[in-house]
Formats: C-alpha cells, structure tokens, sequence
C-alpha cells in the first residue's frame, strides 16, 4: 500500500473512531435520568461542579502520563471509563451514584483530551504527513458534530417509540466497545515526543510553569486564558436545558433537539 493509499484509510479510520464516540444517545439526556430518580437540581449543580473540579485537578497529569503509555491504549481506557460511569448511573441512580459516574467521566475527559491530539499527530507523523494535523483534526471535529447530530436524532426517534432512558443508556455504554475496537485498530507508532523519562518531567513542568508566567505577566496572555474559561464555563448552561425542558412540560423526544 503507498503513502496516499495509507494515509487514506488511516483518515477513515479516525473518521470513523470521532462518529462512533458521539453516538450515545444519552448524552443529551442524563439530566432527565437524574430528575426521574429524584435527584434535586441543587445536587446537579453538585454533580456538574464536582465533575469540572475533578476535570481540572487531572487534565495536567493526565497529560504527562500520554507521553509514557501507549496512546491507543490509553483512549481505550478512557472509553472504558466513561462506559463504567454512564453504568453506574443505570444501576445506582442515588446521589452518590450518580456523583461517581460523573467523576469516572471527568476522568475520561482528562486522560483522553490530549492523549488523542498526539496520537492523530503521530500517525500522521509516521506516515510524513504531519503538516496535515490542522486539516485531519478540523476533519474529525466535523464528523464528530455529525455523530452528535445522528446521535440526537436517534434518541428523539427511541422516544418516540416508547424506549426508556434505561434503555437508551446502555445502548450508550455499548457504543463504547465500538469505539474502542476502532481507536484500538490504528496502527502503532512511536511517539513523535519519545524522550528520557527525566527529560519528559522536566520538559512537562517547564511548560506548564512557562505557560503560568505567562498568563501573569503578560496581560493579553492573561485575559485570551480568562476569556477562555469563561466561555468554556458558560457551557454549563447546557446540561440545565433536560431539566428546563421537563419544567416547562416539554415532551421527552423533544428534549434531544432543543
């Protein structure tokens, strides 16, 4: 196979990994799970807060250990993860239940979100195509929006038809052995940033201590990191729109489209 020939179906490939990982159903309904088992909006406020502070304190570790695992490996886990917390959801929908699925969840954001950038731009590395990472990853976005869209219109349909938010949820936790099949398919590489353990740590804690200087001492650095999290923040507003919808006695199929 030549170099065009491989890099065609490594893109498929990847393609094929950012549709599948959107394609749960129940994404865009868990907080209709937690008002179906009593579960207060005070507490998911509790829940949505603990699951961004465990996002927080993780995502740099998590980052260190992407550059010491292999990297299929380690999106695996993550899937894995986030399967067992949507599972602990379904059979333990208490309070506590509900605040470990989401905390196994942040989990699987940290350990995933850049261990998947460097593992799509080691393949293209390895394949001497690395200038194409910015075209591959705007790529993947776009699927990846596609397989949320699939994945809202098959719940509005599930719905429609009777289907339980049970049931929806573990077909949820399926599409996770999917997922991992194909990001477990890619090819192995070697890392483009393959270093001396000593000298990843140092190059690690370099940066992240060059990139706290920098937002504050740099005052346009400073407010491109404080618009940043503001704006990430204000998507929590999403996870309340379930709860709105069921207030205002929007009907179940309709809440995956609004």
């Amino acid at each position: 196979m030549n170099g065009g020939a491989r890099e065609g179906a490594l893109r498929r490939r990847l393609y094929a990994f950012a549709f599948v990982d959107e394609l749960g159903p129940m994404y865009a309904l868990y907080a209709l799970w937690f008002v179906d088992h009593q579960i207060t909006t005070e507490q998911s406020s509790l829940v949505f807060a603990a699951w961004a502070a465990v996002a927080i304190v993780l995502e740099v570790p998590s980052g260190a250990l992407a550059d010491r695992v292999d990297r299929r490996r380690l999106m695996a886990a993550a899937l894995v993860i986030r399967a067992l917390g949507i599972a602990i959801w379904i059979v333990w929908p208490t309070f506590p239940g509900i605040l470990l699925g989401a905390s196994l969840w942040a989990l699987h954001g940290a350990m995933a979100s850049g261990a998947w950038e460097a593992l799509v731009y080691d393949e293209l590395a390895a394949l001497s195509r690395a200038p194409a990472y910015l075209e591959v990853m705007a790529r993947i976005e776009q699927f990846s929006q596609l397989g949320v869209a699939v994945a809202t219109l098959g719940a509005m349909g599930a719905l429609a038809v009777g289907a339980s938010l049970a049931t929806l949820g573990w077909i949820t936790v399926a599409s996770a052995g999917l997922a991992v099949l194909l990001v477990l398919g890619l090819p192995k590489v070697v890392s483009a940033a393959d270093e001396d353990e000593d000298e990843v740590a140092g190059s690690w804690w370099g940066t992240l201590r060059a990139g706290l200087a920098d937002a504050v001492t740099r005052a346009s650095v400073g407010r491109l990191v404080l618009a940043g999290a503001l704006l990430e923040g204000m998507f929590i507003v999403d996870e309340y729109i379930p709860i709105l919808g069921r207030l205002r006695a929007a009907p179940d199929a309709w809440i995956p489209f609004l």
